[in-house]
């Protein structure tokens, strides 16, 4: 899937996944296979729609699985807004920070330190905590 919309979605709903069609059984075990196998609905142009619940907004997106039963995901936001969350946030940009001044662009700053977050394992993060600890 090519369309920055749903690669945006997608990134944070995993966890809702894997989703069971009703009417024919099709698992999608992930985001990407949910919006790579079905299609917006031929009924109307729209396939996402904004709407608010429980005070938060929401993102409903609708498809239609491969047997033409429209299937619907909610895509809320995740983000930890609590005392720790936002502690978290502070310091993932000060590693930001430290990186771009090592040299890295900015973008690819945030993708390896991302990368480190997920796996534990970047090189490029291990040598610049090297040169940090180093000083």
């Amino acid at each position: 899937m090519n369309d920055p919309v749903y690669e945006g979605l997608s990134s944070f709903f995993d966890d809702s996944f894997p989703k069971k069609c009703s009417v024919c059984g099709k698992v999608y075990h992930s985001s990407q296979q949910f919006f790579a196998e079905t299609s917006p609905p031929a009924v109307s142009n729209k396939s996402l729609k904004s709407s608010e619940e429980d005070g938060e907004v929401v993102v409903e997106a609708f498809r239609n699985c491969q047997c033409g039963s429209t299937l619907m995901d909610v895509f809320s936001n995740r983000r930890d807004t609590s005392e720790k969350g936002m502690l978290r946030r502070k310091k993932f940009e000060q590693v930001l920070h430290m990186l771009t001044e090592q040299g890295l662009e900015p973008g690819q700053a945030k993708q390896k330190l991302q990368q480190f977050l997920r796996t534990g394992e970047s090189s490029v993060i291990q040598e610049a905590i090297k040169k940090k600890t180093s000083r």
